[in-house]
């Protein structure tokens, strides 16, 4: 039988998630995940990129990449209508050195308008898709739609739409990430984890435990 573990001290209260303040401050800030750059092109070859937060693999074989992007109150955003005339977006990964420029671009701008020049930063090509990438994160996934899914609110409102896709390419610095050994060097990377709100925190300890299985 295993020791008892210590039970945290404080009062449990439930909550319906409609009493909830801020629903995606809150779910950001008990399940925190990687600062996310989405980049887009249109039909017209007018380049976007934009952060999100709810982005996350669902899948690993194969790699499944899911992104939710929320509608804003007066229609879609360009990231949406970019990735509806295109299929496809790329995955940037966040670090710390390139965060003030990340939320620069959250900012709004015209629909013919790319961010990229406005907030400094660098395009790359990629290989499959016509999206391009950010130069300045050290990870970037191509990625290609395979479903899309609408949700709505209690009155019907279409609130948001959930893109699955699959990772057609990964770009990874070697400085960052060992292939032969599946191991990244948190300190070289700089990874930042989103938390709720304009929250960030740094990667920079690691708790390392052995498996029971091992």
């Amino acid at each position: 039988m295993g020791v008892p573990q210590k039970v945290m001290e404080g009062t449990s209260k439930i909550y319906e998630p409609s009493e909830i303040k801020d629903m995606l401050k809150f779910l950001m800030g008990v399940m925190p995940r990687s600062g996310n750059l989405i980049s887009t092109v249109s039909a017209e070859g007018v380049t976007n990129v934009a952060p999100y937060a709810l982005c996350t693999c669902i899948s690993f074989n194969p790699p499944i990449i899911s992104l939710t992007v929320g509608r804003k109150p007066n229609g879609k955003k360009d990231t949406e209508i970019n990735i509806d005339e295109t299929n496809e977006f790329s995955v940037n990964i966040v670090t710390e050195s390139c965060l003030a420029s990340t939320m620069a671009a959250a900012g709004e701008f015209p629909h013919n308008v790319s961010e990229f020049e406005k907030v400094g930063f660098t395009k790359k090509d990629s290989t499959v898709i016509k999206a391009p990438l950010v130069a300045q994160c050290p990870v970037n996934m191509e990625c290609k739609v395979i479903s899309r899914t609408p949700f709505t609110d209690k009155e019907g409102n279409e609130t948001c739409i959930v893109y699955n896709a699959e990772v057609a390419k990964i770009h990874i610095l070697d400085s960052i990430y060992d292939n032969s050994d599946a191991r990244f060097n948190y300190e070289k990377f700089g990874l930042i984890a989103k938390l709720g709100g304009f929250q960030y925190n740094r990667i920079n300890s690691l708790l390392e435990i052995t498996s029971a299985q091992q």
